[in-house]
């Protein structure tokens, strides 16, 4: 299993925005899960240049780069934009995860987990306590979470 990447530097800021954003499209307040979604780079989980961005019924679009800047929106990134598959909704997550509202020591298992972002983010909402099994059917994608 990979380190668990961490937030930091220069992103910091752009990622605390990104959360609030996230939980408070909810409409509620959850200083945990804001927490939580701020704690996990969903930069490191979107694959090599170029990163591509879902434009409604227009398919795909190329980003100029792989500025960390553009992961901290709601926007579907694609993973294998070949098959459709992508990292998914970052507010339509934070909505599951808030009625799933996982308890600290909590076990999950994450199936569909792609390259492991929202499965880093369950991890830091069951703390070191809880466990998280990610199970991914394609390979390349397991690979790419590992």
């Amino acid at each position: 299993m990979r380190q668990r990447p961490s937030v930091s530097g220069a992103f910091f800021g752009e990622a605390i925005r990104y959360a609030r954003q996230m939980v408070g499209l909810l409409g509620i307040m959850s200083e945990r899960l804001e927490n939580a979604f701020a704690a996990v780079p969903r930069e490191s989980f979107l694959g090599l240049e170029p990163w591509h961005v879902r434009q409604g019924s227009s398919g795909y679009v190329a980003l100029p780069s792989n500025d960390p800047v553009y992961a901290y929106q709601d926007v579907l990134f694609a993973l294998k934009q070949e098959r459709g598959v992508n990292n998914g909704s970052p507010s339509l997550h934070a909505r599951m995860m808030h009625a799933l509202n996982p308890a600290v020591g909590s076990t999950i298992a994450h199936i569909g987990a792609g390259t492991g972002y929202y499965s880093a983010i369950l991890a830091e909402l069951v703390g070191s306590s809880g466990q998280v099994t990610a199970v991914e059917y394609d390979p390349a994608l397991a690979e790419q979470a590992r």
